[in-house]
């Protein structure tokens, strides 16, 4: 069985001396549907990191009512505390909010005024799993219900916003990138029928000697894997380099551009695989068809 094997590889080998002419603009295409694909890739987990909102865009402020006694006030935390999500959690008595008010507008914002017209309030940020504008809401809107609330202030359209412009920024990526792979399967079943008609004296010798349709779709299969690994290797290469630069450019955003690791290289191995599996059904079928005339 290994004998066999090794003499299948080795004859995959010897055919890309006897065919180079032909293999060359193959692995060409290979390497340039690769760098799209692992472009897709980059570009998908670009978007997954890609805008972070502040810690400050999680906060809900709660606004109090001004008739709340200090006794009802530390209950109403307590209860605020004790609800699902909750993360951390600032009062801010009167004299803090009008602190808060001059940094803002000014020392002589609250001189009109008069006695300070700011309410208390509980400023609430979301726990690690609610962070998110799908729980954000629910959990947002029972904090705003609670008795004592008089109103309640937070990001929620802008977090909304942000999540659904990522999430059709995936999915236009993802279908991009099954789309590729289709693609991809396409050209290298069509650069193994033109192989094919290339071989077809060598395929013939072979079929006389009694080569079953295994044997013969072997080397071939060998073939394009060997070229789906190097022009996908060479592709993820490019694009670690590329993310690498823009990290070192954009400081900023250097975990944007993490290097891609596993995902670019299950890119390489998917290639491996649809390159295989498009060759040897593309080998199978001709064969087939030559037999059935």
């Amino acid at each position: 069985m290994l004998s066999n094997f090794a003499h299948l590889l080795r004859e995959s080998f010897r055919g890309w001396g006897r065919n180079r002419r032909l293999l060359l603009p193959t692995l060409v295409t290979v390497l340039l549907a690769a760098l799209v694909l692992e472009g897709t890739v980059a570009a998908f987990l670009v978007v997954r990191r890609a805008a972070p909102m502040p810690e400050d865009s999680w906060k809900l402020e709660l606004f109090l009512s001004d008739d709340l006694s200090d006794a009802e006030v530390a209950a109403l935390e307590e209860r605020i505390r004790g609800t699902e999500g909750t993360g951390d959690l600032l009062f801010v008595d009167k004299s803090a909010a009008a602190e808060r008010f001059t940094r803002a507008f000014g020392p002589d914002a609250l001189d009109l005024a008069g006695d300070n017209p700011l309410p208390r309030s509980f400023d609430v940020w979301p726990s690690g799993e609610f962070k998110n504008a799908f729980r954000y809401r629910p959990w947002a809107g029972a904090l705003a219900a609670l008795p004592g609330v008089e109103f309640a202030n937070s990001s929620l359209e802008t977090l909304e916003r942000v999540a659904e412009w990522k999430a059709r920024a995936e999915t236009l990526l993802g279908a991009l990138l099954l789309l590729m792979v289709l693609a991809f399967r396409v050209i290298l079943g069509n650069a193994v029928r033109v192989s094919l008609y290339a071989r077809a004296l060598l395929i013939e010798n072979m079929k006389y000697v009694g080569a079953g349709e295994r044997s013969i779709a072997m080397p071939f299969a060998i073939e394009s894997a060997t070229l789906a690994l190097l022009g996908g290797s060479a592709a993820w290469g490019v694009w670690e380099f590329a993310m690498a630069r823009l990290a070192s450019g954009f400081p900023a955003w250097e975990e944007w551009f993490a290097p891609l690791g596993r995902c670019g290289g299950g890119i390489v191995l998917l290639l491996v695989l649809v390159a295989a599996s498009a060759s040897a059904r593309t080998v199978l079928g001709h064969l087939r068809e030559r037999a059935a005339e």
